[in-house]
């Protein structure tokens, strides 16, 4: 009993107590539907002689009755107050499932349907473990970075991952076509991967052989390109300014571990003409040593050696460069010879023989070095110019 039917029967159960007493009524759907007639004869009744009676109503709603379900299966029977509450929670009543598919079944089905059967409900994909609403999961599957494919190339391998197909074929698959790793060296080979072993232990002596000629060539490139690098960096004028970076650092070593002796890049004092270059004691040499940096000039054996005038004559000029930021109050120390020719160190220079050169000694006392600005930045600068105006081009 439920709905209607339980509000027709409490109305009947408690209208018309006809002994000179005012009807009483509670509840009636008449009354609600704003119509105020008998729920059994259809008369109307004069609302003013209405009147609730709670003893009637507490014995209706403690009444015992059934579930409306109770052809379907319900078992529930409690008493009439305790309906409203059991219809929200029974088995048998009819829902809306909760993820709005549209299904609408018994309560006792919805657990299942909504794990199972709901076209809406959340699943996850097998292959890459992320949630989808499960009518979107085919559609997802067709672009899964993680779901099965087969191997373009329809080799016997088992179906990979789709993101992993690209690697596959470059690095694993057996029936990708491939050149031979000597293909840099001049072979020109392409076959199957599964091939490539065999192609390998059978041309052995042949790569080999590429691979002497592909390094014979290499280095005559590089001889070459060394040529060619020290043709376009060859200063041949005859001048170069020698900057001495990290000058604490290089002085301190020469002050303690010894006499070092730093040298200059060589350069030419013209086109075709004497190679030479330029040595520098930081705290001195021989009997400077401690007091004195110590300067020298040094000819190299060169390219042009066999057609040049021996010994060497060109006048030579160094210049220790003052770095003051105003160039009115720079003072630079120049130092200049004209070469003794009767030296051995103007004479021309053998591979085998490393001499000191000649130059000064006592070029400068330490002392002076550390005043104005010829160390600034932690560096200093020294030109070395050779005057090749006399100089004759073989």
């Amino acid at each position: 009993m439920g709905g209607r039917d339980v509000d027709a029967w409490l109305w009947s159960a408690s209208a018309v107590r006809r002994e000179n007493r005012t009807t009483n009524i509670k509840n009636s759907p008449s009354k609600i539907a704003g119509v105020f007639k008998c729920p059994e004869d259809d008369k109307p009744l004069d609302y003013s002689k209405l009147y609730p009676d709670n003893n009637l109503y507490t014995e209706i709603t403690t009444s015992l009755i059934r579930c409306k379900h109770y052809k379907d299966g319900c078992k529930w029977v409690d008493q009439l107050g305790k309906l409203q509450n059991h219809n929200g929670n029974c088995p048998y009543e009819s829902v809306w499932c909760e993820n709005k598919c549209g299904a609408r079944l018994d309560r006792r089905h919805l657990s299942n349907h909504m794990k199972n059967e709901c076209h809406k409900r959340t699943v996850l994909c097998q292959y890459c473990k992320r949630e989808f609403v499960e009518e979107t999961l085919q559609t997802h599957q067709y672009k899964c970075p993680r779901f099965p494919v087969q191997c373009p190339n329809q080799c016997e391998t088992a179906k990979i991952p789709r993101e992993e197909v690209e690697v596959h074929i470059q690095e694993r698959c057996p029936s990708v076509s491939i050149t031979c790793a000597f293909k840099e060296a001049g072979c020109k080979t392409k076959c199957q991967r599964f091939h490539l072993d065999s192609h390998m232990e059978e041309n052995m002596k042949r790569h080999l052989s590429l691979v002497w000629e592909l390094v014979r060539q290499q280095q005559q490139e590089i001889r070459q390109l060394k040529n060619a690098l020290h043709a376009s960096t060859q200063i041949t004028n005859g001048s170069y300014i020698w900057k001495i970076s990290d000058y604490k650092t290089k002085y301190l070593e020469a002050a303690y571990k010894g006499a070092k002796e730093l040298t200059c890049q060589p350069f030419y004092t013209s086109r075709n003409g004497y190679k030479v270059s330029a040595s520098v004691f930081l705290n001195g040499y021989g009997n400077s040593d401690g007091k004195y940096l110590s300067l020298y000039f040094k000819i190299l054996p060169g390219e042009y050696d066999n057609i040049l005038e021996w010994p060497f004559r060109l006048p030579v000029t160094f210049t220790l460069y003052d770095q003051a930021a105003d160039p009115d109050k720079r003072k630079n120390i120049v130092e200049r010879f004209v070469p003794d020719p009767t030296r051995k160190q103007f004479k021309k220079p053998h591979p085998d023989i490393e001499t000191l050169g000649f130059g000064y000694p006592k070029f400068l006392t330490l002392e002076t070095l550390k005043t104005r600005n010829f160390i600034k930045d932690d560096a200093l600068y020294i030109g070395i110019s050779v005057d090749n105006k006399t100089f004759i081009v073989p």
